[in-house]
């Protein structure tokens, strides 16, 4: 694959008072991709790689984070993520994928977590997804997989095994 990017981004970081800070990024890029290797499951065990000759990648990344210090070890956190991206296959005005999103891309994902640390246990919820994708070049009728979000809770703890040692455990549901 050879690429060419072209990308303008900004962060934010902002202490907004004694206990609350904040910081966001934001990301616009476009990608011409020439020679795209596309991996396309044949059957769980066999993987076929296609090649689309040229594809247009056009893409918004944007992530949004506060930390609020609840007490001297404990503190909230909150943070999102957000992406959208249009990859299309450009390889020939004549052909029947031209203009349509690649296989397996979605145009959206997202990730959001909030967590809470003190000195007890941490705990962290989060949440991530992505809109529904095509398993085929072409969008043939019933290749369609359906968009998804998984949801999660962890518990983690760290503890001191001397001055310079510590063990870590964490249960993830």
């Amino acid at each position: 694959e050879r690429t060419t990017q072209w990308n303008l981004g900004a962060t934010f970081t902002r202490k907004l008072s004694r206990r609350l800070q904040a910081d966001a990024s934001l990301d616009f890029y476009i990608n011409n991709v020439k020679d795209k290797i596309i991996s396309i499951p044949v059957n769980l065990f066999v993987w076929q790689n296609v090649n689309a000759g040229k594809v247009v990648v056009k893409g918004i990344d944007c992530t949004l984070g506060a930390t609020c210090q609840l007490a001297s070890e404990q503190s909230l956190t909150l943070r999102g993520h957000y992406s959208y991206q249009q990859a299309l296959d450009r390889s020939g005005k004549g052909s029947s994928n031209h203009d349509l999103q690649i296989p397996y891309m979605p145009n959206h994902t997202f990730s959001l977590v909030v967590g809470w640390n003190n000195p007890w246990i941490n705990i962290y919820l989060d949440a991530n997804g992505q809109s529904s994708r095509w398993t085929t070049s072409g969008h043939s009728p019933g290749t369609c997989i359906a968009g998804y979000a998984e949801f999660g809770t962890t518990l983690s703890h760290t503890f001191s095994l001397g001055k310079s040692q510590q063990l870590s455990a964490s249960l993830t549901i």
